[in-house]
């Protein structure tokens, strides 16, 4: 094992503004699940651990929850979506279904 530091390689930015671009996703309906979730929070008030956060969790569900895109069309590592190319998969996504 080397004491060395080692050298950082330098990162390239590009030049100019960032560019707005547009892409097809899929969606996961989160957004379907926010009454569903509220009824288990009253329910089950128990159901969110520590207590200490409960408060915080019923806030952020009562807000509204906003649906997730969970595809790119236009990079090419992620998991391919079977019957769906250009789509993949982000990986995080992938992983939860695993």
């Amino acid at each position: 094992m080397s004491t060395k530091p080692s050298r950082a390689t330098p990162v390239r930015i590009a030049a100019g503004p960032p560019k707005r671009r547009t892409e097809e996703n899929f969606f996961f309906k989160l957004s379907a699940f926010t009454d569903r979730l509220l009824e288990l929070y009253e329910s089950q008030p128990d159901f969110i651990q520590p207590e200490t956060r409960r408060n915080e969790y019923w806030s952020f569900v009562r807000q509204g929850l906003t649906d997730l895109s969970i595809t790119r069309t236009n990079i090419k590592w992620g998991i391919p979506v079977e019957g769906e190319a250009p789509h993949v998969f982000y990986v995080w996504f992938d992983a939860l279904t695993d």
